[in-house]
């Protein structure tokens, strides 16, 4: 997925961008929007690698928060 991602011009990584928040915004606690929103406003096409991890370990302590 990654690479696929990397290939994405900026409009289609724009479009990714906005699928996925439309995707996972209404699932989440606002507190973790911002979180979201900040790490998908600052991605690039050629930071995916830094854009998967972040979106990884916010998911992660959200998946943390629901299980206390």
């Amino acid at each position: 997925m990654i690479k696929i991602l990397k290939d994405l011009s900026e409009e289609e990584f724009g479009l990714f961008k906005g699928w996925f928040k439309w995707i996972l915004k209404p699932r989440i606690s606002e507190e973790l929007r911002f979180k979201i929103d900040d790490i998908l406003e600052k991605s690039r096409p050629t930071e995916v690698e830094n854009m998967v991890y972040n979106l990884a370990n916010t998911i992660d302590e959200m998946t943390q928060k629901a299980m206390v």
